[in-house]
């Protein structure tokens, strides 16, 4: 600290400041860490040159009369006192200050007891209330996941490429590019459809067909894409059971699409394992 910013300081902690820069310092102090943590250094320091008796006459007087008129300042500059005397300093050459009428006493044990008793509880109230927000919290949160996780088991996931036909269902002569082979106690099958991004559409809409069926077995719209390298990607998750043994494909489709709504077409064949 210059010698400029440490009288500045210690006109402040001694009284010797008016009150309108008071209140400019105070306005300092909390704007500035590094002004606030040498205020402090130097408050240790008035307070061991206090007790030692090597203060100036008027800074002495100042200190007696002002720094220890505030509570906390007289309890640090009392716990300063006894560790000074517990570190092997001699009590008796320790100074004793002459402290202005409206200085606090020193408690009796008794209040001391009662103002330690009174913490101790306060602290027990404030550990018992955040221990209560904590499980509420806990609990609601279990809550929430339970209500928003949807009821599905183990799941199975593939990653399914296009197809080599575009532009619909390819037919029954189309041979299924990838087999699924479903292992048994799955309940959904996680399906990830890559397609090219020539164009960009906020959802689609996925059918599921049965070539050896010839019918629609499940559907699905509003999915949202994600990027996927160069290309994007939907996920889809089908119930097993919607799924059994054989040949499907699946429709990728764009409602925004004024004409033409396919996107993209997939052929799979689905191997689930004889139950006896």
């Amino acid at each position: 600290m210059n010698p400029e910013d440490e009288s500045l300081v210690r006109g402040y902690l001694l009284g010797a400041m008016p009150p309108g820069r008071r209140e400019a310092f105070d306005e300092r102090l909390i704007a500035e860490p590094g002004l606030l943590e040498q205020t402090e250094a130097l408050e240790c320091e008035l307070i061991r040159d206090a007790i030692r008796g090597a203060l100036p006459p008027d800074e002495q007087l100042r200190f007696d009369r002002y720094f220890l008129s505030y509570p906390h300042l007289r309890r640090k500059y009392e716990l300063t006192r006894e560790m000074m005397t517990a570190g092997g300093g001699d009590a008796a050459s320790l100074r004793t200050p002459s402290l202005p009428a409206s200085a606090p006493t020193a408690p009796t044990p008794h209040t001391f007891e009662f103002w330690k008793l009174s913490l101790i509880a306060a602290a027990a109230v404030v550990i018992f209330l955040a221990w209560q927000d904590l499980t509420l919290r806990s609990h609601l949160h279990t809550l929430a996941s339970a209500v928003s996780r949807p009821p599905s088991g183990p799941a199975v996931s593939f990653l399914l490429p296009p197809s080599v036909e575009r532009g619909g269902v390819p037919g029954r002569s189309v041979k299924p590019q990838l087999t699924l082979q479903v292992p048994a106690g799955a309940d959904v099958v996680r399906l990830q459809l890559e397609f090219d991004a020539v164009e960009r559409y906020s959802a689609f809409t996925v059918v599921v067909s049965s070539v050896d069926a010839d019918r629609q077995v499940w559907g699905q719209d509003g999915l949202t894409p994600s990027p996927a390298g160069a290309r994007q990607r939907v996920t889809v998750e089908i119930p097993v059971n919607a799924l059994p043994s054989g040949d499907y494909t699946i429709l990728l489709q764009a409602p925004e699409k004024a004409r033409d709504r396919d996107v993209e077409a997939y052929s799979f064949r689905v191997a689930r394992p004889r139950t006896n």
